[in-house]
């Protein structure tokens, strides 16, 4: 991979995950209304979650490159969820502030070495991009995180209407760094959606699979066989050699 000029990441499941758990904001915001209910109330019915996730995205995946339906699908799934732990009054506005705490950046934490690995790719004049299945917001929750400094640019599907593993969104985010796909790594944690959807249209693909692995997702399924594989952010120096 000695020309690899530009890495391109995915967000969730990638460089970030719900800190310290979904059920832990879906409480903090519970208790904003008065209804005390701990993480574990919550957490413990996220399969629930997964589930009706699952389902949605077999359906039809592209719900991820419009604002609306994406913000449905979330919407949706903290219902079943609350109702799931008992909670049935208020829920409208309960689940849309719910839905709304996720854009803070105290929703999430990064994975272990992914601010000091972007500062080294940085050093070593490497371009940084992200290209992910996300709703609005997402270049101000990676500031928030502290990545701004690093990020060249930001490709989230419901931002520019095309979803990962579309071939279009990888050539987009290429394009906004006027980079070519055989000098481009894509990283992410999806056998389809990132080292498919980067392969198909030339970029070198990296899956991830984090050893403190926080929420499953179960479209992540077995596959990307010969595609090189991490358990780490920092893994990524390793793959590029000396520069």
């Amino acid at each position: 991979m000695t020309d690899i000029s530009t890495i391109f990441f995915d967000a969730g499941n990638t460089l970030l995950s719900p800190y310290p758990s979904v059920g832990a904001t879906m409480a903090r915001v519970c208790h904003s209304y008065g209804i005390e209910k701990t993480a574990q109330d919550f957490d413990e019915h996220m399969v629930s979650f997964s589930e009706y996730y699952a389902q949605v995205y077999e359906d039809d995946e592209s719900f991820w490159s419009e604002h609306d339906r994406q913000q449905r699908m979330w919407i949706d799934g903290y219902s079943l969820v609350l109702r799931r732990a008992g909670i049935e009054t208020d829920i409208e506005s309960l689940v849309n502030d719910i839905y709304n705490a996720f854009d803070d950046a105290c929703a999430w934490s990064l994975f272990a070495g992914v601010e000091d690995t972007f500062a080294e790719l940085k050093e070593r004049g490497y371009r940084i991009g992200i290209i992910s299945n996300w709703g609005r917001g997402l270049t101000e929750l990676l500031e928030g995180l502290g990545l701004g400094p690093y990020i060249d640019s930001v490709t989230a599907s419901a931002e520019v209407g095309m979803h990962k593993p579309e071939p279009d969104i990888f050539r987009h985010a290429l394009s906004s760094l006027s980079v070519s796909a055989e000098n481009a790594m894509h990283v992410g944690d999806h056998p389809v959606a990132d080292a498919a959807g980067c392969s198909a249209v030339g970029m070198h693909p990296v899956l991830i699979e984090h050893a403190s692995h926080t929420m499953f997702d179960p479209t992540v399924l077995r596959g990307g066989s010969g595609v090189p594989r991490i358990a780490s952010i920092p893994e990524v120096l390793s793959l590029l050699g000396n520069r």
